[in-house]
């Protein structure tokens, strides 16, 4: 798809090798967890048909970038849901800390 993309000329294939998987591991393991969820696939029966010879959708030997960029896009979202995580806390901690001192306030009679 690159080589179509950049304008280079594109080999075609005329044959290929039987049997070989490819994977998309986000898609893959998204279809298992709907499928389990329904009880029509369990986790030994799903790793059993990730066996044998794969070809995986971002990762190649060759080529590691994809992937790479990929980690790190998910690291950027992951850094994201952290930081509000984090503020949320902050600022509900400072909220404690001042509900605690009334609290602890002796009452003027």
């Amino acid at each position: 798809m690159y080589l179509d993309l950049t304008g280079e000329k594109v080999e075609r294939k005329s044959t290929f090798r039987e049997g070989v998987k490819w994977i998309s591991m986000s898609s893959d393991y998204a279809s298992f967890r709907g499928y389990h969820a329904m009880g029509e696939l369990g986790y030994f029966k799903w790793l059993k048909s990730l066996r044998g010879e794969k070809i995986f959708e971002i990762f190649a030997w060759d080529d590691p970038k994809p992937f790479f960029h990929s980690i790190g896009y998910g690291a950027k979202i992951f850094q994201k849901a952290f930081n509000k995580l984090n503020s949320f806390l902050i600022v509900n901690h400072k909220r404690s800390i001042e509900l605690w001192k009334i609290f602890r306030q002796k009452p003027n009679l």
